[in-house]
């Protein structure tokens, strides 16, 4: 009985000690990750709202771009689906009756948001640079709306935006 107990303690004592190695050999586990540049783009509308057409109106839009940090971009605005192509102008659409209106990079009404740059749709606008930040940045998009003889309805058009990155 005095040798069991022997045995069962040293074999406690053996078992909370740890086990003893002759060696050790390590090694190295590498982690790694690539990221892509991304970029997200939303869109608040140019809405002139309800108004005669005796006067110009004027509205404001919203392109929203959301990019990596570091990553260049430029915003692009396609002609429209009512483009005219002869006269190169975006053109809202009721019925049989079209309306023409300008988009612009500029609070000033002078420089023309377009995509010549990219796709070339539409002729006589640029498309607006920038870099992300990897947060929401707001761009606004500057609305004209021409005046004259037009008749009364609601006009619509649909703009491409493309985010090139």
């Amino acid at each position: 009985m005095k040798r069991l107990l022997s045995f069962v303690l040293i074999a406690v004592i053996v078992a909370f000690s740890g086990i003893a190695y002759g060696a050790t050999t390590t090694s190295t586990l590498n982690v790694t990750t690539t990221l892509v540049p991304g970029c997200a783009v939303s869109t608040t509308a140019v809405d002139f709202g309800s108004h005669d057409n005796s006067s110009t109106a004027s509205a404001n839009g919203d392109v929203t771009v959301s990019c990596s940090n570091g990553v260049g971009y430029n915003i692009a605005l396609d002609g429209g689906v009512n483009y005219n192509v002869n006269g190169n102008l975006r053109r809202v659409f009721s019925g049989t009756d079209y309306i023409d209106y300008f988009l612009y990079k500029d609070s000033t009404y002078t420089t023309a948001w377009g995509d010549s740059d990219y796709d070339n749709t539409f002729l006589v606008g640029s498309s607006l640079a920038d870099t992300g930040s990897g947060s929401t940045q707001s761009h606004t998009v500057y609305g004209r709306l021409q005046s004259g003889s037009i008749p009364s309805g609601t006009y619509t058009d649909v703009v491409t935006v493309t985010v090139y990155y």
